[in-house]
Parts: structure tokens; sequence; C-alpha cells
């Protein structure tokens, strides 16, 4: 079937009601919560998780940070508290 220029007209009006396109984050996809610093022995100036949270979440508000992967294999438990800091209401 050959669309009219009716069909045409009411395509093109539909399609500039749409959103202008895809919708980009800017992301930290390797993020590793205070317990993994802990426990590499890695060098931090925070002496708590708390600061260290406050902190992170801070600086990636900063820099436009929208999307943060929160990664230590294996050991959901320590990175629970960052997440909930993060304000991710979602189950980890």
């Amino acid at each position: 079937m050959i669309p009219t220029p009716k069909d045409i007209q009411n395509g093109l009006a539909g399609a500039l009601r749409l959103p202008n396109g895809a919708r980009f984050f800017k992301c930290a996809l390797q993020v590793n919560p205070y317990g993994y610093l802990v426990r590499h022995k890695k060098s931090t100036r925070f002496s708590d998780e708390a600061a260290y949270n406050q902190a992170l979440i801070e600086a990636c508000g900063a820099e436009g940070i929208e999307v943060i992967g929160v990664t230590d294999h294996y050991r959901i438990g320590e990175s629970r508290q960052l997440i909930e800091a993060a304000g991710c209401d979602c189950e980890p």
C-alpha cells in the first residue's frame, strides 16, 4: 500500500511529538565500596565508610555522573551502604 500525502503528513506530525533522540548518561562503572579499600589496604583519607560514601557521591555529582556501578566481586553486603547512600531503592 502506498501512503497518501495525508498519511505522510500525519506520520511526520507524530514523529515531531516524540522526544528528541536518545538520553545519554555519564557513568562511573567501576566504583569500589569502602570495604574493598580496607580489605586490600588501599590508601584513603577517609576513616569511616559514611565519610567515604558521602565524598564519593558528592564527587560524582560535581562531575555530572548519574550512574555508578559498585564493584566488589562476591561481596554485596559490603556494597549495600554505598548503594543505599547513592539513593538506589533497588534490590542489589
